[in-house]
């Protein structure tokens, strides 16, 4: 939501527009749900789609603040595969 919402002139807001951003926000986000049919691949291809996005727009990861929540479950996540069969 503060993606979508601030005014492009705040200090350290991401520099390309919100028909780019939004979609990623939304790319990055879907490996997520792809973890239990996946284990691995879907935490790596998050770390990968969010570095890829990176070379795009360097601000637009550190400054969307749900992503923090989404990217310590991913690490938590990834780090505990004793729960998967």
């Amino acid at each position: 939501m503060s993606t979508a919402w601030s005014p492009c002139a705040v200090w350290g807001a991401p520099r390309t527009t919100l028909w780019f951003c939004l979609p990623a926000i939304a790319v990055l986000v879907l490996p997520i749900f792809a973890r239990r049919r996946f284990p691995f691949a879907g935490p790596a291809v998050y770390w990968l789609v969010g570095a890829g996005i990176t070379f795009v727009d360097r601000l637009l990861i550190p400054y969307a603040n749900a992503l923090f929540g989404a990217t310590s479950h991913i690490c938590h996540r990834t780090a505990d595969t004793a729960d998967i069969n």
